[in-house]
This record gives structure tokens, C-alpha cells and sequence, in this order.
């Protein structure tokens, strides 16, 4: 929204700045105007979303639109990163400064040493480092600090247990990645990021619904809670 917001403005700047006598002025003033009404459309879908705080380290409170909305920041996080992920043409991934070798059962380490592919999709570097052991030297930048070793054997487990073709696996890798990069239940965070979170999943029905598929929001309504209060009937 904010980049829709400067491309505006850039293009009125230009539009502005061209002579009468330019053919390119009624194109450009033309763009201008259409881009001006998607602008104004945005500015009006957008919702005022205020916080109010945060229970037990975990549920983010907020206003809008009437209504009180308890959100669990680990589960809306959590889908947040797993749509970031999906969209990106490749996932970043981030050369770890020290390998990390990773023991595995048999079938957990056959799992990955035959699915090079689907690892790398999803951001992995790993290598057969030789007795049902694996390398890794690479992971996805926002997995850099988890617990390597245990998400390696999670991936496995899923790979194990989906027993799918290998591209119908990767949104399982995906939800992986995404569960461990999200902030946690305790987790402290400041008012400013509760705030972004909130917005996200508020202005994206995409992101009503965890990656596991909890709900990631519980609403109740300004009348819900007078009626709790015996103020209306």
C-alpha cells in the first residue's frame, strides 16, 4: 500500500512537471487520474486498527470496526511467513559460518539425501556427510538461530509420512520453515511489530488460519460484549 502510495505521488510530480505542449501530458495526467481513484479505493478499505495490548505473552488485543479481536501471534505470524514464502520465487537461504552435521535414522536420512531437490526449493543446502549423517550448510534466512538438527528430522518425518510425489511436499517443508522462523507464545515483542501483525491478518482473509489450520483470530463484537454487560438486550 505504501509503495502504491509513492508511485502516486512520483507520478503527479511528472505529470506536473511536463510542458502543455507534450503529447505524453493527457496520457500521463490519465494515468494519474485512474491511479488517484485506486488510491482513494485503498485509503478506504484500509482499517483503523488500534491496539490495546497483549495477553499472557502471547494473544495480541485490538480495536476495529466495532469489534475486539484476541489474535495469537505465533499462529498469525506463523502464516504470515508461510504466504511469504509461497510467493517468492526462490527462498533465500543464508550459508551457515559452521556446517552443521545432523545424525539420522535410516529412513530419515535416505528421506533427505533423496529429495535434494525439494530441500533446495525450500532453502537447504545439505550433503551426505556418510553414516546415516547429513551436512548442513545452508538454511532459509528466516531459520537462521531455530534448532537446525530438529528441523532436518521434522522435514524427514514429513517426508516419510506424506510418502507424496516430491513437488506436492514442499508446502509441508514450507509450514516447517515458517512454524520454527515465527515468534513464540512468551516471546516478547514491541507494541510497534503486535501492531503489524495485527494489521496483516485484519486486512488479509488469507491469514485467518494457521499453516495447520488453527484460527489465528477469535472476534467478538462491541454488541456481544454489551449484551454480556447487560447494557442492551
Amino acid at each position: 500500500i505504501n509503495e502504491m502510495y509513492e508511485s502516486y505521488e512520483e507520478l503527479c510530480k511528472i505529470a506536473e512537471s511536463m510542458s502543455e505542449d507534450n503529447p505524453f501530458k493527457v496520457i500521463a495526467k490519465s494515468i494519474v487520474e485512474g491511479l488517484g481513484k485506486m488510491v482513494d479505493e485503498v485509503k478506504e478499505a484500509e482499517k483503523d486498527v488500534r491496539l490495546i495490548g497483549e495477553a499472557f505473552h502471547t494473544y495480541i488485543i485490538v480495536e476495529c470496526e466495532n469489534s475486539i479481536y484476541l489474535i495469537d501471534k505465533h499462529a498469525a505470524h506463523e502464516r504470515i511467513l508461510f504466504e511469504q514464502i509461497k510467493k517468492s520465487a526462490k527462498t533465500e537461504r543464508q550459508m551457515l559460518i559452521s556446517s552443521v552435521s545432523v545424525p539420522l535414522q535410516k529412513n530419515e536420512y535416505n528421506a533427505i539425501i533423496e529429495n535434494p531437490e525439494l530441500l533446495s526449493i525450500a532453502g537447504f543446502e545439505i550433503e551426505d556427510f556418510g553414516i546415516d549423517t547429513v551436512l548442513v550448510t545452508a538454511v532459509p534466512a528466516m531459520l537462521e538461530g531455530a534448532d537446525i538438527p530438529s528441523a532436518v528430522r521434522e522435514i524427514a518425518e514429513s517426508i516419510i509420512k506424506t510418502g507424496t510425489a516430491t513437488l506436492e511436499r514442499i508446502d509441508d517443508i514450507f509450514h516447517i520453515v515458517a512454524c520454527r522462523s515465527a515468534i513464540k507464545a512468551g516471546n516478547l515483542q514491541s507494541a510497534e511489530e503486535l501492531s503489524a501483525i495485527a494489521e496483516r491478518v485484519l486486512s488479509n482473509d488469507d491469514i485467518m488460519y494457521c499453516p495447520h489450520g488453527r484460527p489465528v483470530a477469535m472476534k467478538l463484537s462491541r454488541r456481544e460484549i454489551e449484551k454480556q454487560f447487560g447494557r442492551i438486550q
